[in-house]
């Protein structure tokens, strides 16, 4: 057999056998990715989720008499044209296992302040 037919055979042969640690390599980076996404969707699921803040309502009660003399008490509700937030909240790190840190909220209320403002009501 030719020398440069043995030299090439090697060369593909070894190439094959470092294949084997590959894709070793690769079922672990898999495996530690499935780790870290279980382990963030954990501390999601402990923090709550997503989290909503709505703007404020305001409720006034109205006293109504009806047709037939009753008096009704409903409560008309009014939204603000517009909500200005100032919120200050503070992120930290959290290792809830031993290699995957993940980002959340500080654990004490973080000052919220509201400024809303709606049209003057007419009769």
């Amino acid at each position: 057999m030719n020398p440069a037919v043995k030299k090439g055979l090697a060369i593909v042969a070894v190439a094959l056998l470092l294949l084997i640690p590959l894709a070793w390599l690769h079922g672990l980076v898999s495996e530690r990715t499935a780790l870290r996404e279980q382990a963030i969707a954990a501390v999601a699921r402990g923090w709550g989720g997503r989290q909503m803040l709505a703007g404020p309502i305001l409720a006034i009660p109205v006293t109504t008499t009806l047709d037939n003399g009753r008096t009704q008490t409903r409560d008309w509700y009014v939204l603000p044209e517009s909500v200005d937030l100032d919120v200050e909240v503070t992120i930290q790190q959290e290792r809830p296992g031993v290699a995957f840190p993940s980002r959340c909220w500080r654990r004490h209320c973080a000052p919220i302040l509201v400024r809303a403002t709606t049209n003057s009501l007419s009769s």
